[in-house]
């Protein structure tokens, strides 16, 4: 399982504790309340205090929480809570990317998060995998937690909204 090194000023959390002035949040009201709530938090880390709650749910109830709140804070320019991303660029296959560090397809299936993934740093998103029409995905439970080796089994198949709905996120 890959785990996050502490100390090598990375850390996509840690931002709260940088000495930048945040620009002026867009979005809903509430969005704006729910980012200056966290950058409140300077001294504790975001990740830390969510923790808990979201191990406390079950697995695909916590990843669709994760999803629905990187929606919200997308929407509100998440890149206040998150470190500048490494300006690295990289070109693969005719392509260029802002940097290394790319998100693979799978973890948002309907593009919900794509805006927060872009703002703490990602120099690359997939989004994905999706059908043409809805689709259920296997049936639950479908996604398991092993604590003891830090890892997750995902057999959620193609659930997904469609298309048309991430088409008109994107």
């Amino acid at each position: 399982p890959r785990r996050h090194r502490r100390g090598h000023g990375g850390d996509p959390l840690q931002s709260a504790r940088r000495e930048r002035r945040p620009r002026a949040p867009s979005g809903s009201p509430e969005a704006c309340e729910r980012v200056a709530t966290l950058c409140a938090l300077s001294e504790m880390r975001v990740y830390d205090l969510l923790r808990p709650m979201l191990m406390a749910l079950p697995a695909e109830a916590s990843h669709d929480l994760t999803l629905e709140m990187l929606s919200l804070l997308g929407r509100a320019q998440l890149d206040v809570l998150a470190p500048q991303p490494v300006d690295d660029p990289v070109q693969c296959m005719g392509l260029t990317f802002g940097n290394r560090v790319g998100l693979a397809a799978g973890l948002d299936k309907d593009a919900r998060g794509i805006e927060a993934f872009g703002a703490v740093g990602f120099g690359g998103i997939e989004v994905g995998t999706v059908t043409p029409r809805r689709q259920p995905g296997n049936p639950t439970p479908r996604m398991f937690r092993i604590p003891e080796a830090s890892a997750l089994i995902n057999r959620m198949g193609f659930n997904n909204q469609g298309v048309d709905a991430l088409v008109s996120r994107i």
